[in-house]
This record gives C-alpha cells, sequence and structure tokens, in this order.
C-alpha cells in the first residue's frame, strides 16, 4: 500500500505537467494563430497591394501668397499666435478646400472622371455612383493646402494618377484661387466706396437745400454744408486710396510642377504602417481577451 502511493502520486503529477505543457502549446498554436490573421495577413495583403496592385500616384505643388492688405504689424501678430499671417490666405485656404471648389473641379476639369478611370486600382479609385459628400470626401485626400505661418504662403498639392492631370489641376486651382483673391478685393473696394459715396450724397443733398434756402440762417446752413461736403470728398478721396492700398492680387510664387516620377505609394512606409497598427490593435485585442477571462475567474 505504501509502495503504491509514490507510483500514484509520480503518474498523477506527470499527468499534470502534461496537462500543462499541452495548455501551453495550445495557447501558444492560438497566439500563433491570431498573429497570422491579425498582423501577418494584413502585412501581407499590404505588401502584394503596395507592391504590385496599387496605382502610381504623381503630385504637383504650388507655392502661392496674397500680396497687399492688412499691415505688416498686423500680419507678423497673427504668425506669432500661430495661426497663418494673414486673414485673406486664411479664406483662400478654406475656399479652395471647400466643397463649392471640388464640385466646379469636376465639371469644369473632369476631376471625377479621372479618378474613376477604370485603369485606376479599385482601392484607389473614386466609386462609380459617389455623391456629392462623398467625392469631396476624395477631393481632400488628394488636395493639400498647408499654410506657412512665418512665410505668409499656401502650398497647394494635387495627387492624381498621371502627371500631366496632378499639374493641370493644381493649374486649375492657382486659376481658381486668382479668381478668389480678385473678388474679394473688389468687394472690399466696393464696401469702402459705397460707404463714402453715400456721405457724399447726403453732404450734396443738404448742399442743394442749403443754396435753395432765401433766410439768414440760410447763410450758415449754407457753410455748414459746403464744410460738410468738402469733409465728405475728402473721405471719398480717402476711401479711394485706402481701397487701392488693400488691393490684394495672388502672387504664385512656384509654378504647378510637372511630376517626374510618382510620389504615391510609398511602399516600404505604407507596409510598415500596416505592420505596426496591425501588431497594436492585435496586442489591445489580446489584452483585453486575457481580462475578460481573468474577470471571469474571478
Amino acid at each position: 500500500m505504501s509502495a503504491v502511493a509514490p507510483v500514484e502520486q509520480g503518474a498523477a503529477v506527470g499527468r499534470a505537467a502534461a496537462a500543462s505543457r499541452e495548455l501551453r502549446r495550445a495557447r501558444a498554436r492560438r497566439l500563433a494563430w491570431a498573429f497570422s490573421i491579425l498582423v501577418a495577413g494584413p502585412t501581407l495583403f499590404a505588401a502584394v497591394y503596395y507592391g504590385w496592385i496599387a496605382t502610381p500616384e504623381y503630385e504637383s505643388i504650388a507655392v502661392l501668397a496674397v500680396d497687399g492688405g492688412e499691415p505688416a504689424e498686423q500680419a507678423q501678430h497673427a504668425g506669432k499666435k500661430g495661426g497663418l499671417p494673414d486673414s485673406a490666405l486664411q479664406a483662400l485656404r478654406a475656399h479652395l478646400l471647400s466643397r463649392q471648389t471640388s464640385a466646379k473641379l469636376a465639371v469644369e476639369d473632369g476631376l471625377v472622371r479621372h479618378y474613376q478611370h477604370p485603369r485606376i486600382d479599385w482601392l484607389s479609385r473614386l466609386a462609380r455612383g459617389a455623391g456629392s459628400e462623398k467625392a469631396h470626401e476624395y477631393y481632400l485626400s488628394k488636395v493639400t493646402v498647408v499654410g506657412d505661418a512665418a512665410g505668409g504662403t499656401l502650398t497647394v498639392g494635387v495627387r492624381a494618377f498621371s502627371a500631366r492631370r496632378a499639374q493641370g489641376f493644381a493649374r486649375w486651382l492657382v486659376a481658381a484661387a486668382e479668381r478668389f483673391v480678385e473678388r474679394m478685393s473688389e468687394r472690399a473696394r466696393r464696401d469702402l466706396e459705397a460707404s463714402a459715396t453715400s456721405g457724399l450724397d447726403a453732404a450734396r443733398d443738404r448742399l442743394a437745400r442749403a443754396l435753395s434756402a432765401q433766410t439768414r440762417p440760410a447763410d450758415l446752413e449754407l457753410e455748414l454744408a459746403r464744410d460738410q461736403m468738402q469733409s465728405a470728398q475728402r473721405a471719398a478721396e480717402m476711401a479711394r486710396i485706402e481701397a487701392a492700398r488693400r488691393h490684394r492680387h495672388l502672387v504664385v510664387v512656384a509654378e504647378p510642377s510637372l511630376p517626374g516620377e510618382a510620389s504615391y505609394p510609398r511602399k516600404g512606409w505604407s507596409v510598415a504602417t500596416v505592420f505596426f497598427g496591425a501588431l497594436v490593435a492585435a496586442m489591445v485585442l489580446w489584452l483585453l481577451v486575457a481580462a475578460v477571462r481573468e474577470h471571469a475567474q474571478l
């Protein structure tokens, strides 16, 4: 009896050790499967896609500035706050990235038609029948407008699936920027001159009434009316000078470039991004599963 007990205990220990080894092997297999599915699979797909399937993209770059307008000290103050140094540049950037601009580019220069071309791979292509919202989101993924607070410039980048089309779209955007800046200047000029004209018209009416009056008080009113007329004329002249001073025009610092080679996809960078992103997601998922199991065992 005493001789059998150690043997049974040894067998039990052996079975427990074998079960523990099998459990570790099962966990290792599950971990390997999870790694294959969550990390290796997406990375392999990314390597195949970016290496052999993805359609090359070309990027055309233009650099713009707006001349005239705000005094230099205001521009420097805006730049110190971290924003664009000129409100006109902020407005221009918003205009170039607006739905209105993307819709006009689609109609006038065939933007949607180009990005829906069947030779473009299915992941990069704009889907057929895409609505205006999806088309605009796609436009924002291909067009970048970055402000330089120190230099007071906007750098416009346009990605397309041919070098010529990228340059063509960038040229269209530069022309749209020129029209927008001219409209801003014209609107500001009209506002200034309208205010001055209103004061001049009021002074003319008062002078006309004073000239038609016959009493002694009329002489005083005539003098006051003439003073008002002179002030209004000076104000109108100052408004014209101010409008000329504030006149803005677009300066094309660098014309839209013709790309000599494809800029995208960046194969190594893209595959590495997918790998590390999938690895982080897998680790987070594994930790969540472990936490749920531990909680269930409590």
